[in-house]
């Protein structure tokens, strides 16, 4: 696998046994029909990288089942065991899924805040909060609800301000949510010191077209709110969807590779 665009990144390869992806960028998308092995090829690469302590390494598989809804079951597990998040999403087929991203969110909440207080030029602009910040930028992806600040926790509510349980939003927004938790908690988790790589495995099932794009849009985003770590930040992609790469074809992020059958 091998593009021709994006920055000059500290690692221009990626390899684990006979699985390259070459030309390494900050965007990288790959494409392929079913069954040329993508998701294969992707978790091959995570799943080297996972144990060196030279990366930090996240994947989101390609099916997430589960409702965004915090479980105590699964944030015991997520803070009992490190390993437990990587290790039950290396598959196709993740369930409880979206229980995890909602617990994130919480994470993620902590996480900005304590970014908040750590750079002067966010915390001296009174404009910066985690709602401007991160809750918008989820909310950029819906059109008929939105995420708001409740009491204790975060809130789904309609255009006309009615809470609707996380169980009866639609299967689109479900994962449009969860998905842009997945990509904002990767960024406000980046490790200066180590390389940095986002695995998401076909992140355009289950969504509208117009879904698609605005993900695309949302990491473009956030590269450029993080351009300060370019040069040790990776997301690839495999995907099916024209309107997810046209939405980034444009950007200096992005190179594009295809996926053949037999080549890993």
């Amino acid at each position: 696998i091998s593009g021709d665009g994006g920055c000059k990144l500290k690692i221009s390869k990626l390899s684990v046994g006979s699985s390259e992806l070459n030309n390494l960028s900050n965007l990288n998308i790959i494409m392929g029909r079913n069954g040329a092995g993508k998701s294969r090829f992707l978790r091959s690469l995570e799943r080297g990288l996972y144990t060196n302590g030279g990366y930090y390494v996240r994947y989101v598989s390609p099916e997430r089942a589960g409702t965004f809804k915090r479980d105590g079951n699964i944030i015991t597990a997520m803070s009992s065991n490190p390993g437990w998040l990587g290790d039950t999403r290396s598959v196709n087929q993740a369930s409880n899924f979206k229980a995890a991203s909602a617990a994130l969110l919480r994470e993620e909440e902590t996480l900005y805040l304590r970014r908040l207080q750590d750079v002067p030029e966010i915390r001296n602009d009174p404009s910066r909060t985690f709602k401007s910040d991160r809750l918008d930028k989820i909310n950029a992806l819906l059109t008929n609800i939105s995420m708001e600040m409740g009491k204790a926790d975060i809130e789904f509510k309609t255009l006309s301000g009615e809470l609707v349980s996380a169980d009866n939003i639609s299967s689109g927004e479900s994962e449009a949510v969860s998905l842009a938790t997945e990509i904002l908690y990767f960024f406000d988790t980046i490790e200066p010191s180590k390389f940095n790589i986002l695995f998401l495995d076909e992140p355009d099932v289950h969504l509208h077209p117009d879904l698609q794009a605005r993900l695309g849009k949302l990491i473009i985003t956030m590269l450029d709110e993080f351009a300060e770590h370019l040069d040790s930040v990776a997301v690839c992609i495999t995907t099916h969807s024209a309107p997810f790469v046209c939405s980034v074809a444009a950007s200096s992020y992005t190179s594009v590779g295809t996926k053949n059958f037999g080549i890993d």
